[in-house]
């Protein structure tokens, strides 16, 4: 039977607060949801990626499938949303018309960059409020919780390097 840890309270309404406002953040800022915004994100991190070497166009929903960890149909249907708004479009492979890649288009791309400098602006003022030395401890005792349920669980987070997301040193 499950023991009711008062102990434990702190610690879920510290997540449930992260949680609330990672999932408000940034999605607003373009008029998105938290999902889309994902997709998006990925797609703007493989366009810088790839644009310098130009050996694709974007990624393939199975990728994207992979990435966000999520079934590729629930992703198609995603791009489909995105792609009404205009911020993404698919484009068949040059020389397999069975594949497709889903890329940003301007529109996109402009809306993630607004929403990253309003995001960075809002983190600086969040910075500034609190100081360096809380964002230091934060992120230090971030990485220690993180490393402790992976641990627990008997697993490492899935995709840790994606969407720029390393452990901070």
């Amino acid at each position: 039977m499950y023991k009711d840890d008062k102990k434990m309270d702190p610690l879920f309404s510290s997540i449930h607060k992260l949680r609330k406002i990672n999932f408000s953040l940034m999605p607003a800022y373009v008029g998105v949801t938290h999902a889309q915004f994902h997709i998006l994100r990925l797609l703007h991190k493989e366009h810088f990626l790839q644009g310098c070497k130009n050996e694709q166009p974007g990624l393939k929903i199975g990728q994207l499938a992979k990435f966000l960890e999520q079934a590729a149909p629930t992703i198609s249907q995603r791009v489909s949303e995105l792609e009404k708004l205009g911020y993404i479009k698919r484009m068949p492979d040059a020389n397999d018309r069975r594949i497709t890649y889903v890329c940003l288009t301007d529109a996109g791309a402009e809306a993630i960059n607004t929403s990253f400098e309003n995001v960075m602006q809002t983190m600086q003022h969040i910075r500034e409020k609190v100081g360096d030395d809380v964002i230091q401890e934060f992120t230090r005792v971030v990485d220690i919780l993180a490393d402790a349920t992976a641990e627990v669980m008997g697993s490492e987070f899935p995709n840790s390097n994606i969407g720029g997301c390393p452990k901070h040193e």
